[in-house]
């Protein structure tokens, strides 16, 4: 493991890749991390130790990494959390969304662990490749939903009428969304 200890923050503003030796290394942040750049877990762990992570830019962790939080993760209006990892907050805690949420590096699965809260200003995008093929975002606690869906077809694919998609699972649904 190795860490990055402060009692001030730590304000990205460019290009943050993490790629630790193996998906179990974890990188410890003490400071409070705010992102307005971008973040790129790409192997390992990325722990933020501090009270709520605050994301205004983008921050990718491939399959296999994990970025944590001791509380929760919020991604304001202008961020993106996407990928094929584990977004995994605090217990009791959230991945509050007033961004956008994009499962998969194309067409994937994208984990959050805990609860999520999506705002009205979500964006919630999903890629639909096949009957078989389509992104997934996968919620170990309840889920929230507000704000956009949105669907894009992937490689021309058109689904038939009537035909469902699983998209999310998680522990218990709430709310809709305003758009689809």
């Amino acid at each position: 493991s190795r860490s990055l200890y402060g009692s001030g923050s730590l304000d990205n503003q460019g290009t943050l890749n993490i790629n630790l030796s193996s998906n179990a290394q974890t990188l410890a942040v003490s400071a409070r991390l705010n992102n307005t750049g971008s973040i790129d877990v790409q192997q390992g762990i990325l722990d933020s130790q501090t009270t709520t992570f605050t994301n205004s830019g983008l921050i990718r962790v491939a399959e296999d990494a994990r970025m944590q939080t001791e509380r929760s993760l919020q991604n304001d209006i202008n961020g993106t959390l996407t990928g094929e990892g584990l977004f995994l907050t605090g217990s009791n805690y959230a991945v509050v969304n007033a961004g956008t949420l994009n499962p998969g590096d194309g067409v994937g699965e994208l984990n959050i662990g805990g609860d999520l809260l999506m705002q009205s200003s979500s964006i919630f995008n999903i890629e639909l490749g096949s009957a078989s093929v389509f992104d997934l975002l996968t919620v170990t606690g309840d889920s929230t939903l507000n704000g956009v869906l949105t669907v894009d077809l992937v490689d021309a694919y058109q689904p038939l009428i009537g035909q469902t998609f699983d998209i999310l699972l998680t522990e218990t649904l709430y709310g809709q969304f305003t758009s689809v």
